[in-house]
């Protein structure tokens, strides 16, 4: 699914709040299918059936998954835009065990 999509469905002045209300009671049905989908499975007598019911809920637990990525990919474009600043205070928080790294292995490099 691609968040892209659905902004025709929705007048501009409205889209972000209309779109972002639609695909949360979204991902949370998606979420709670697939949470009913697994328990049932466990109730099922037979092991063949059980199984397959297990596997269709570990997909849809893995499409609901890929849904709220890319709701969180739109939520950080569009923190991107409107708050720069606090997005790349949190990744470079996120991110400086790795950077440190990073820099360290250069500065052995340049020295050896």
């Amino acid at each position: 699914m691609n968040p892209i999509d659905f902004k025709s469905e929705w007048p501009a002045d409205d889209f972000p709040k209309s779109f972002l209300r639609a695909e949360v009671a979204k991902l949370l049905q998606d979420f709670d299918v697939a949470d009913r989908r697994a328990k049932r499975a466990t109730t099922l007598p037979e092991r063949e059936a059980a199984e397959a019911e297990r596997r269709a809920a570990a997909g849809d637990f893995w499409t609901a998954g890929q849904q709220l990525a890319e709701l969180f990919l739109l939520l950080l474009r569009y923190a991107k835009r409107h708050q720069p600043e606090a997005v790349r205070v949190y990744l470079v928080d996120l991110l400086q065990p790795e950077l440190n790294e990073l820099a360290e292995a250069i500065a052995t490099r340049r020295r050896g």
